[in-house]
């Protein structure tokens, strides 16, 4: 059985110095495709291939910030 999912993050990250810290803020979206199970076998690659459902992308806002001291 082959498990398929896909998830990632995308967006920009502006990062402000105060003296030793900096602090990066990142602001974007997070894209995700639902997980499912397949057989692993050539007959089942290619009947995956002609199905009517394809998985598909949700999209959902992302944000994040984070504190870092130079050393």
């Amino acid at each position: 059985v082959m498990f398929t999912h896909q998830y990632m993050v995308t967006g920009l990250q502006p990062e402000f110095h105060f003296g030793k810290f900096s602090v990066p803020v990142m602001l974007g979206i997070t894209a995700f495709r639902p997980a499912f199970y397949e057989k692993r076998s050539l007959k089942s690659f290619f009947k995956a291939m002609g199905r009517e459902y394809d998985p598909y992308f949700q999209v959902a806002p992302y944000a994040s910030v984070a504190v870092r001291y130079g050393f």
